[in-house]
């Protein structure tokens, strides 16, 4: 540095100064694969469909018709079995059917609570970071018996 009243260079460079910063051992390479990152995540977030409100009560709406009919479709199958006493073959095709219905019927569930938290995200505005954790949260999670039956069920079925 040169000092403006006598013109002389300073032999010694002050502290805040930059000077060497990345030189020798404090050399660093940028790792630009950071810009990539975010690009990607910008590419993400403006790729979003965005739906609004009325998109949204629109498919809640739809989903609930969805939930409603595989409601009756397992009534249906249960009142139709109560009282027979078919074979373990024809049991078995039965059950099939139950279980296939069941896990479309949870899909649907599922949906439904992803919809409510995009409801709330949407009238709350919140940041992509909270609507991510938000959904996150409501993901489906394994069921945990309540009885002794769920317990002798799985005995039951251990290995299959």
């Amino acid at each position: 540095m040169v000092d403006m009243d006598s013109s002389e260079k300073e032999p010694n460079v002050p502290e805040f100064s930059n000077e060497g910063i990345f030189k020798d051992q404090k050399s660093i390479e940028f790792d630009d694969s950071i810009i990539d990152k975010v690009d990607m995540e910008i590419g993400a977030i403006t790729g979003l469909a965005a739906w609004d409100i009325t998109q949204l009560n629109t498919y809640n709406t739809t989903l609930k018709q969805g939930l409603s009919f595989y409601d009756s479709a397992l009534s249906d199958i249960d009142h139709a079995r109560m009282g027979h006493r078919p074979p373990a073959h024809v049991m078995t095709k039965v059950d099939k059917i139950r279980n296939e219905l069941k896990e479309k019927r949870r899909d649907i569930k599922q949906s439904i609570v992803y919809i409510e938290v995009l409801t709330r995200a949407l009238k709350e505005q919140w940041s992509i970071g909270k609507i991510k954790t938000e959904l996150s949260k409501s993901k489906y999670s394994p069921y945990k018996g309540r009885t002794k039956y769920y317990d002798m069920m799985e005995q039951l079925l251990k290995g299959y």
